[in-house]
């Protein structure tokens, strides 16, 4: 494994549709210049819940539940040492969107 490189990418997006977009074309661009990729892995949608009184002052009981939902993707590189450029720069010159957040962990 000395002659390779391995990128890690987790991709993580509030719209499911738009972090699969990114994640087709990561792996598209990754596979056509060379590199080995394993994933995406999904994880579990990670739903966070907030309750806030519908009342500003009185009656208790009166509620509303809103609810976000996050999408999140893993995503691992295996770039052999002779295509790291070539891979790194078709990388970066990808338009994943403005609502997915990437990740990076090279090692």
């Amino acid at each position: 494994m000395s002659g390779s490189q391995k990128i890690t990418m987790y991709l993580r997006s509030y719209d499911s549709a738009s972090l699969a977009r990114a994640v087709s074309s990561i792996v598209e661009t990754a596979s056509r210049s060379g590199a080995k990729v394993s994933g995406p892995i999904p994880f579990p949608k990670r739903v966070r819940k907030f309750t806030v009184l519908r009342s500003p002052f009185a009656n208790k009981e009166a509620r509303d539940q809103f609810e976000i939902d996050s999408y999140c993707r893993l995503v691992i590189l295996e770039i052999p040492e002779q295509f790291s450029s070539t891979v790194i720069e078709a990388l970066k010159l990808l338009d994943l969107g403005s609502n997915v957040d990437v990740q990076i962990k090279a090692g």
